[in-house]
């Protein structure tokens, strides 16, 4: 089946770059970038070690926006914000549960401190078995979680950020019990902006 479909769009892009000039070929090139969201992946490097004191690691980006509302930028009204992005590997969510990463976050545009940050992430192992890493900015003495707002446009809803996250052997939500985990990562795009009520 996934071959017929990867026949079935190769065929449909085809006919696309068949029916138009290179200008209009850009644009319509831009336009499914736009919406499949892949120009904006959060990039995540995340590692730990299994039972096995073998690597566990996700590199790589997930790219794809979801077909709800993925991402945004809301305003408190008092000079904070509520930041939220989430990407996906492939949009087949017919055939189950689908990697994933999520960030969230509060934003103080006078400070340009971040706090309540999280990171969610969701993958599966070569073994097929599925792994839910979750770090927050608040975690307590086991783990450390910071995310950095390297740059921001409230107006566009245009952002940069990075994140950096480990955890003790002792952290109670390692995916291994008794292992570490470390996970750095970043996202740099365009958010929908709402205005607070």
């Amino acid at each position: 089946m996934n071959k017929l479909k990867t026949f079935l769009t190769v065929v449909m892009v085809l006919g696309l770059l068949a029916s138009c000039d290179i200008d209009d070929l850009e644009n319509r090139i831009e336009k499914i970038e736009d919406g499949l969201g892949y120009d904006e992946p959060i990039k995540v490097n995340f590692s730990t070690t299994n039972y096995q004191d073998e690597p566990v690691t996700e590199i790589g980006p997930f790219m794809f926006e979801g077909t709800s509302n993925t991402a945004g930028i809301y305003d408190y009204g008092d000079g904070t914000y509520y930041i939220w992005v989430e990407r996906f590997t492939h949009l087949d969510f017919d055939n189950g549960s689908v990697p994933s990463a999520y960030v969230d976050f509060v934003y103080n545009s006078t400070t340009g401190e971040v706090t309540e940050g999280e990171l969610d992430l969701t993958f599966v192992m070569d073994s097929g078995w599925w792994l839910y890493p979750y770090f927050v900015t608040e975690g307590g003495s086991e783990q450390t979680f910071t995310i950095e707002v390297n740059s921001i446009n409230l107006e566009t809803g245009s952002i940069n950020f990075s994140f950096d996250g480990e955890t003790t052997d002792a952290y109670s939500n390692n995916v291994f019990e008794g292992e570490a985990m470390k996970v750095s990562g970043s996202f740099k795009g365009k958010l929908q902006y709402t205005q607070g009520e």
